[in-house]
Order: structure tokens, then sequence, then C-alpha cells
């Protein structure tokens, strides 16, 4: 196994609580939409919000951080079409850890709706509503979650041929585990 540098602190954690946060807010999203209006979904919708304005939070910083850090190399020898893919993989990631929130959130503007995130005023509720702006929110809300499944498919399959049939520790890396530097 080649030596590598690990990740550093902040980012494995900024890569988990955006992970968790997308995992948790999806969670929320698909059985909000599953239930009938009422109080139950209402307060439901209000944690989803919430949660997705903490993870888009998680997210910017950890774009800028990703930005100042820069990115590790790949280890072992990837062929060059694999590391193209890798790229794409993680570009669409980090875009769409940052669109679905802010579409979200184009929703609620859109709609007049307040957001608060756990109790704390956002944006408050208005009774402007912006009829293109919630219908561009819906249309890349929903496409956008589309291809998240889909990349976060592929970087999962990916992680699990790193550490089962390359053997070479990234996905170790970035779990915080690993003796090289």
């Amino acid at each position: 196994m080649a030596s590598y540098k690990r990740h550093s602190i902040p980012t494995i954690i900024l890569h988990w609580l955006v992970a968790l946060g997308m995992i948790g807010t999806a969670t929320l999203g698909i059985l909000v939409t599953s239930m009938e209006r009422g109080p139950d979904q209402h307060t439901l919708m209000n944690i989803h919000k919430a949660l997705g304005v903490l993870t888009l939070a998680f997210a910017v910083v950890r774009v800028i951080w990703r930005t100042r850090e820069g990115k590790l190399e790949s280890l072992g020898n990837m062929p060059r079409w694999q590391q193209i893919a890798a790229a794409s993989t993680h570009g669409l990631l980090l875009f769409a850890t940052l669109l679905i929130p802010i579409s979200g959130l184009m929703i609620s503007i859109g709609l007049g709706y307040s957001v608060t995130v756990f109790g704390l005023p956002f944006i408050p509720q208005t009774d402007l509503q912006i009829e293109w702006l919630s219908d561009l929110g819906y249309t890349l809300h929903g496409a956008a979650k589309y291809v998240l499944i889909a990349v976060v498919v592929a970087h999962a399959m990916a992680a699990i041929k790193h550490e089962v049939v390359n053997k070479d520790g990234t996905t170790l890396r970035m779990l915080g585990f690993g003796n090289k530097y």
C-alpha cells in the first residue's frame, strides 16, 4: 500500500455531518410527502426545513474548507477514466449538497412560508408569493434529489470497490483510520 496523507479531522467531520444531514433530511422529506396534511406533517416539515438549513450551513463550510485545503491524491494507480469519474462524482456530490437545500429554501420563499431553525427565525413568513421562484425550486429540488441518489450509489459502490477489490485504504482514510501519512 502506498503511503498517503490522512484527511484532516475537519474534513472528516464535515463529510459525515453533511452526509448524515442529507440522509436525515431526505428521510424526513419522504416521510412528510407521504403523510396527510395536519399538525404532525407540519411539525415534521419544519424539522425537515431546519435540518436542511443546518445541512446547507455545513455544506457551505465544507466547500470552503475543501477549496482551502485541497484534495488528497488518489491512492494506487487508477486509470484516467476512473480519476475523471471520481472527480465528477465528488463535484456532483458537493453541488447537490448545496442545490437541494437552496432549492428547498426557494420553495418556502416563493410560497411565502417561514423557515425556522429549531425555533430560531431564519426566513420570515410573508404574504408575498413568487410563483416562478417556488416553481423553479420544486423543479430543482425534485431533479437534484434523483441525481443525488444516483451519485451517492456510485460513491458508495466506489468506496466498496476501493476497500474490497483495490484494498488501497481509500475508504478507511475518510473514516479517519489508517496508519500511513
